[in-house]
């Protein structure tokens, strides 16, 4: 995003500098050095940036504060806290200088040693366009990029990251080198080319700015449609479906607790069940509940038959996961080693393959890999509260490591109690564990020793509206920051329109079509990079829905978003395009008056 923020901010310097450029041409004919000249440039965008970072903190404090009432107001449970350290707004500071101070640099070397006057003659000169065959080799190469991104999504932890920048890629090699080829061909359909000759004309006389200017608003589309979009329907619906977690309190306690329990369930008209578990801890750093093959065919009816060597691994299933699991390579990188017991600082340290980790850890074979519902989906993510199943005999073993630990559960409570008593039953239960119950010196979202069902929900609608929110920022934020860069192409460029048309009109052409092909103008590369955008943005969904490990109601869901979130964002976009063209047609009109007077 930096590198986007970057191009998009030498593109809107460029174009402010050309609707500047008569008066910079000026200072210079009066006898203002270069040298000074670049320095005056320089304290106009210095102290536009300080007026602009000073609007985004105060800005962007405000809707912090505004999101955090919002969710306060939806729970008042809700706790928050305002306060921002010094050095984040540090780091905004350095950032956005950085950002500035790039884009300042890649506009100095664009314009070398040239007159600043040149800038508007570069209207008037005719573009090189790649018309030699052998660039088509860039576009094939942007095509591959594009087919190597689809393998490159999950390969790593930022697979998704460098698939995106792949494909942005791809699409500017696609655009920039292909897109000639096509103009080429289009040339050669001479009715359909002189029908519309002024929409495209601009792409033959100045092919490399256009197309560097379709690039960037299509990585701004494509952010948009693909990536965010995804981003903010991966949060729908805001409200989990409560079906899947069979029971209302899960605890991970010890036997001494049984009493208490039994007191509890009895008070709150509830029941229990209780299961001897140990604790187990993946080399990645996330808990685990083992238990044996004996108490998960006591559970789920279902046998399975492990070795001593082995393990039966069960992911927790929700109403959104598909049968598959796509990132079986993590969870086996996750159990490379098994520590017996929690997980401790003294393992942070411990390299793979040491003679620390063989002492600490224990190495299971992965025998199988299902879904299965079994404590319900109390963890935020697939990788923490997972179930092991080890053989009978080899439980028995871990089990011993533990029993005499005081810090180390070794039974797990799975607790029911009517809807009318569960706001003061879990408030219970929690003073209970707060103050005799065991410690996780790690605990927190991912994994607890207490999960309560009615506020895993809570959270997690706090969590996705939180998360929508933001999404949502950063959406207007692109849509603002493209809207921007072509206001300032557009306004930079009426000269240039009010001498071409004002050409035409003495050639006969009426006052309604001057208006529209003025539109058409703008609308026609408008809509190049938003259909270019459209498509990426449609290869990121279908990605992401077939490597997302999902079921068929959850795909069909994110389509079905998706296609709700793609009208409205090109309705959007008509209404944006259509008030620019608007605009821009009254901006040409007014120079060809005032030209003629």
């Amino acid at each position: 995003m930096l590198i986007i923020t970057t191009l998009l901010m030498f593109f809107s310097m460029k174009y402010y500098m050309k609707s500047r450029v008569k008066d910079y041409s000026m200072f210079m004919t009066f006898g203002m050095r270069r040298r000074l000249l670049y320095l005056m440039v320089l304290s106009e965008y210095g102290i536009g940036w300080l007026c602009s970072v000073c609007m985004g903190l105060l800005l962007g404090k405000g809707l912090v504060i505004g999101c955090q009432e919002i969710l306060k107001s939806v729970d008042v449970a809700y706790e928050i806290s305002y306060s921002v350290h010094a050095k984040t707004y540090g780091f905004t500071l350095a950032a956005s200088l950085a950002v500035m101070a790039a884009a300042l640099f890649i506009l100095m070397v664009h314009l070398g040693q040239r007159d600043l006057s040149e800038l508007l003659k570069e209207e008037e000169k005719k573009e090189i366009r790649p018309e030699n065959r052998r660039w088509l080799i860039m576009a094939a190469a942007g095509a591959a990029l594009y087919v190597y991104a689809f393998r490159q999504y999950y390969r790593t932890d930022a697979g998704v990251l460098y698939a995106v920048i792949q494909w942005m890629v791809s699409g500017f090699l696609i655009l920039g080198f292909g897109g000639n080829f096509l103009l080429d061909a289009v040339k050669r359909r001479q009715g359909f080319y002189y029908r519309r000759i002024l929409q495209i004309n601009q792409l033959y006389h100045r092919y490399n700015s256009n197309m560097l200017f379709i690039s960037m608003v299509f990585a701004v589309h494509f952010l948009i449609m693909g990536y965010m979009a995804c981003s903010v329907i991966e949060n729908l619906p805001l409200e989990k479906d409560r079906s899947t977690y069979p029971y209302d309190y899960v605890w991970l306690g010890q036997e001494k607790d049984e009493g208490y329990v039994k007191e509890f369930t009895e008070r709150a008209a509830g029941k229990y069940s209780s299961y001897p578990i140990i604790r187990l801890a993946a080399f990645a750093g996330s808990e685990h509940v083992g238990i044996s093959e004996s108490t998960f065919e006591e559970m789920t009816g279902r046998s399975v038959r492990v070795k001593d060597d082995e393990m039966y691994l069960f992911i927790e299933q929700t109403a959104y996961d598909g049968e598959e699991i796509a990132d079986r390579r993590d969870y086996e990188l996750i159990f490379q080693g098994v520590h017996t017991g929690k997980y401790r600082d003294m393992l942070y340290n411990v390299a793979a393959g040491s003679g620390e980790f063989n002492e600490q850890y224990s190495r299971y074979r992965i025998k199988k890999i299902e879904r299965e519902t079994i404590w319900g989906s109390i963890s935020a993510d697939n990788y923490h509260e997972n179930t092991v199943v080890l053989s009978d005999k080899r439980f028995e073993e871990e089990q011993k490591k533990i029993l005499d630990k005081a810090d180390e559960p070794n039974e797990i409570f799975l607790l029911n109690a009517p809807k009318r008593e569960r706001a003061q039953a879990g408030e219970e239960l929690h003073r209970y564990v707060e103050n005799y119950g065991i410690r996780d010196e790690h605990a927190g979202y991912e994994q607890n020793v207490l999960y309560d069902a009615d506020r895993i929900l809570e959270a997690d609608f706090l969590r996705n509206l939180f998360n929508i929110i933001s999404k949502c920022f950063i959406i207007t934020a692109f849509c603002i920051s493209g809207l921007f860069i072509i206001g300032m192409k557009v306004f930079a460029e009426i000269p240039q329109y009010g001498r071409k048309y004002e050409h035409l009109t003495c050639l006969g052409m009426r006052r309604k079509e001057e208006r529209r092909g003025i539109g058409k103008e703008i609308k026609s590369l408008l809509h190049i990079s938003l259909a270019a955008g459209a498509a990426y943005g449609l290869t990121y969904l279908c990605v992401t829905v077939k490597l997302g490990d999902m079921s068929a109601v959850r795909a069909a869901f994110y389509m079905k978003c998706w296609g709700m979130f793609l009208t409205v964002y090109l309705a959007v976009q008509f209404v944006l395009e259509n008030v620019l063209a608007g605009i821009l047609v009254r901006k040409v009109e007014r120079c060809m008056g005032a030209a003629k007077t």
